[in-house]
């Protein structure tokens, strides 16, 4: 007994600790939940574990999370929460999740994760069915608006049919076609869980004016047109009309009615189809719909359509032409003219031969009967007989340069004005209008290149559509290129002569003229002498055939400075100055110029000016001779040389006659003034003086008779010597 009790408390232990260790569980086991935004949902959680529970749910939305407590007194498996919105400021349609957080049950608790379900909340269907409307016809399209993309509808209505009324806007037919009638339109919308109790339902008056019917009375007539003709009209509506007909051209004819039959007259002009185009009801003022508008009546007209062809021409004397008259089935026809003259092969033949015994317009009609009806019809034109054109030309050739023209006359006769067609040789055609018997034709060379030109006229074609074709007429047109002389540039030279420089000629031969002597008249470069100085145009003349061109060159000739002669070279003697001695220019100007020494010129411009500080040494001048503002003649120099001495005084003379030695000349005498010359023998005495000594002392004693040779000697004084000049002086006369 002791061991029985000892087993129950062991199980007894037993039983708590399996219990103390067991955690409680949950699960949720529904699916996604959806509600309608006023309704309630379920969450069906499974449970395991020991009574009490306490189930911890957490919901998350836009707004943020709710933490919501549950507790389960029984011992249950299964648990179902309801649920609504968890904000009641939130708006559907939305969507939140619930979130299973926590489970506790007597013995403990677990925290839970990754349990959650979503919760999809609607809104009511929001749909506005539109205002009650009064429209024409028997069916109408509804204008229905929604908000709620998910939403389901119905339409119901005690009468008419609706072509689908689970769509929002479905098309609902009314009972009557043509007459006004009302009908109650209701729409009922559900939005998910919105359904049932929170379904949407709305509705409207529809007001169905019905619209008119019309016929034609289909039928057939055979007319002579133009015809009036009445048109069988019946109508379904109200019982007063406006109506529009139309043809086959599409001309529309309008008119109205009281009565639900008219009988409208119209004038049928050809093969015709009459049909209803518009019906008015004009108690409701609704309009038959197109395919309401049933019927037609067909005219058939027999009058034939006759026709003559457009207005013709017979050219030349004698011709006739082949007429073109319309030939319409079980018909019969007749040519007539009120025109003098005028004959026909067949006068019942629509394609009878026609001529004029003179030139005249000829007016012919072509009548038409038909066979069954008698129906007339007939079409009327002309026909011109009229003269032929004929062509003559004054001349068969002609040779122009290419920038001049030639005139070729034409001779026509006929009838005024004409055409002439002429080609060139070369596949080019032309035509010119001509309004005079004699007309000139004016063919420039500018339009054309140079060459030969094989003119031939083809045809000549009349006022009146006469053409005559013309063969062995030519004119030979012979144009010469016209030359480009190109005489060169205009120039400055210095000189008479002159080398040309004119283009070689592409064509033609050139020749020079002006007033000189060309070498070669014919060379473009030919070398020129000019008669005078001054400018010159000279021609350069180029002729090719009948072509003449030239080209003009300006030469200005200049005259080089002449003479330019600066004197002799000179030496001074006991002198600083002097004047010098140029030539004077005859052409240009003249210009002196240092180019040693430190003299000084008083004009350099002066051919013979005086010039200063010639310090004793060598000096060298030039003397330039110049054209003034010309760069084609050079300047022309010439130098001299001048030398300053001191007196020079020779010790010998030979005054025999010959012209050499016979004076005494003491170099620079001529500048001493005051100055005296003595001469004295061996022996001392004075044989000979002179005052002013101007270099003319030839060996004679003051007494005047000749000294024999020998040696003597002599002084010389003056002024400018300080000191007098001491030297001998040996006589010879061999």
């Amino acid at each position: 007994m002791k061991n029985n009790k000892n087993l129950f408390s062991l199980a007894l232990l037993l039983v708590n600790c399996i219990a103390l260790f067991s955690q409680p569980t949950a699960k949720i086991i529904s699916d996604d939940v959806r509600l309608c935004e006023s309704g309630t949902a379920e969450i069906v959680i499974a449970l395991t574990g020991t009574q009490p529970f306490e189930v911890d749910l957490r919901f998350l939305t836009n707004s943020g999370y709710v933490i919501q407590h549950a507790r389960i007194e029984e011992q249950v498996t299964e648990f179902t929460i309801p649920i609504t919105l968890p904000y009641a400021d939130e708006k559907a349609p939305l969507e939140y999740t619930v979130e299973l957080i926590k489970i506790t049950d007597r013995y403990g608790s677990l925290d839970i994760t990754d349990e959650e379900v979503n919760v999809f909340v609607d809104d009511k269907s929001q749909i506005t069915i539109g205002s009650n409307d009064n429209i024409c016809g028997r069916s109408f399209t509804t204008n229905s608006q929604s908000l709620s993309p998910n939403a389901t509808y119905l339409w119901t209505c005690a009468t008419g049919t609706f072509d689908d009324p689970t769509k929002l806007n479905p098309t609902f037919t009314g009972t009557n076609t043509t007459l006004e009638e009302s009908y109650t339109l209701v729409l009922e919308s559900e939005n998910g869980a919105c359904r049932n109790g929170n379904a949407i339902t709305q509705s409207m008056l529809l007001t169905l004016k019905g619209s008119p019917e019309g016929t034609i009375t289909t039928e057939e007539d055979i007319i002579c047109a133009p015809a009036d003709r009445t048109v069988n009209l019946n109508f379904d509506g109200n019982g007063s009309y406006s109506y529009q007909l139309i043809n086959t051209a599409g001309d529309t004819f309008d008119g109205t009615s009281n009565s639900n039959s008219e009988l409208e007259t119209l004038t049928i002009a050809n093969n015709d189809k009459i049909q209803l185009y518009s019906l008015t009801d004009n108690s409701s003022g609704c309009q038959a719909a197109t395919s309401d508008l049933t019927g037609e009546k067909s005219f058939i007209n027999e009058t034939p359509n006759t026709l003559v062809g457009e207005y013709s021409t017979v050219c030349g004397e004698g011709q006739s032409i082949a007429l073109n008259g319309s030939n319409n089935t079980n018909t019969s026809g007749t040519w007539t003219s009120p025109t003098l003259g005028v004959v026909f092969t067949d006068a019942s033949d629509p394609n009878s031969l026609i001529s004029s015994g003179s030139y005249q317009e000829a007016d012919i009609t072509w009548t038409e009967t038909t066979q069954n009806l008698g129906c007339v019809n007939s079409a009327s034109t002309t026909i011109l007989f009229s003269e032929s054109p004929t062509l003559t030309i004054d001349k068969n050739q002609d040779q122009i340069c290419e920038n001049s023209s030639t005139v070729l006359p034409l001779n026509v006769t006929g009838n005024s004005p004409w055409v002439v067609t002429f080609t060139d040789g070369f596949g080019k055609s032309y035509t010119e209008d001509v309004t005079s018997n004699i007309h000139n034709v004016i063919i420039n060379g500018e339009d054309l290149a140079p060459g030969i030109f094989n003119y031939s006229f083809t045809d000549i074609t009349g006022s009146n559509g006469c053409i005559k074709e013309i063969t062995d007429l030519t004119f030979n047109l012979s144009i010469d290129e016209l030359p480009y002389p190109i005489a060169g540039e205009d120039q400055t030279v210095c000189g008479r002569e002159v080398t040309l420089e004119a283009n070689t000629p592409l064509v033609g031969i050139g020749l020079w003229k002006g007033k000189g002597t060309f070498i070669d008249p014919g060379d473009p470069n030919t070398e020129f002498t000019a008669l005078n100085f001054g400018q010159q145009d000279l021609q350069w003349i180029i002729v090719n055939g009948v072509c003449i061109a030239e080209d003009i060159v300006n030469i200005n000739f200049l005259e080089a400075p002449y003479p330019v002669n600066a004197g002799s070279d000179t030496t001074i003697y006991v002198s600083t100055a002097m004047t010098l001695n140029a030539l004077p220019l005859e052409t240009g100007k003249g210009r002196w110029a240092v180019i040693s020494g430190n003299s000084k010129i008083d004009d350099p411009y002066n051919p013979k000016s005086p010039i200063s500080n010639l310090e004793k040494g060598q000096h060298i001048l030039t003397w330039t001779g110049y054209i003034q503002n010309s760069e084609a003649c050079e300047s022309i120099e010439d130098e001299i040389t001048i030398i300053s001495k001191d007196i020079v005084a020779p010790s010998g003379i030979s005054p025999n006659g010959d012209g050499f030695n016979d004076v005494l000349k003491i170099l620079g005498a001529e500048n001493i003034t005051n100055n005296r010359l003595s001469v004295f023998n061996q022996h001392g005495k004075l044989i000979y003086s002179a005052t002013n000594y101007e270099n003319d002392w030839n060996g004679i004693d003051n007494g005047g008779s000749k000294l024999s040779p020998g040696t003597y000697y002599y002084t010389f004084e003056g002024d400018q010597l300080k000191t007098p000049i001491k030297n001998y002086l040996i006589i010879k006369y061999d």
